[in-house]
């Protein structure tokens, strides 16, 4: 559970992309929140991955930073 303040982070790891998967990996505050990291499919010449936030509550507001 993230609380006020709190820095959720998605990292895609391009530069580890093989057998047409990339991994992805979670940060809460700097810990990783999963214990592996997550293996999506991804081909680069089909589709683009793009970032979105789910929220479980109405009324709930996120200040969202996005880097490349």
């Amino acid at each position: 559970m993230a609380n006020r303040g709190d820095l959720i982070s998605c990292t895609v790891m391009f530069q580890q992309f093989k057998d047409g998967k990339v991994p992805i990996q979670f940060t809460l505050n700097g810990k990783q929140i999963t214990q592996d990291k997550i293996l999506i499919a991804y081909n680069p010449a089909e589709k683009s991955l793009y970032p979105y936030i789910g929220m479980g509550h109405t009324g709930t507001r996120v200040l969202a930073k996005v880097s490349t």
